[in-house]
């Protein structure tokens, strides 16, 4: 109970100076309501990373521990990492042309 607390409370600090910079850095109007959306964005962002970071953990453990089939589970996730990226920096790319423009 104590150690989930103490993990909320290190995901709402790094939360919040992660807003704070992202507002700073983009040079948006801090109202409290951009507050919000900038600590809910980085709440989300953080138990992503969190959740990719647990999810490569088991993957390795999974691979060591010479479990049959873990090899081919790690090879179709990296496939479908980059077959999400893919289109995600051509947009990216797409973007950038277009406001360079």
């Amino acid at each position: 109970m104590l150690r989930g607390l103490f993990a909320l409370a290190f995901v709402l600090f790094w939360a919040v100076i992660c807003s704070n910079a992202l507002l700073d850095g983009a040079g948006i109007e801090k109202t409290s309501a951009t507050r919000l959306v900038g600590l809910v964005a980085c709440i989300l962002l953080i138990a992503l990373l969190v959740l990719s970071g647990l999810r490569i953990f088991h993957f390795v453990r999974e691979k060591k521990r010479g479990v049959s089939g873990s090899m081919i589970r790690m090879r179709l996730a990296m496939f479908f990492v980059l077959a999400s990226l893919i289109p995600l920096v051509l947009s990216g790319l797409f973007v950038y042309m277009l406001v360079g423009a």
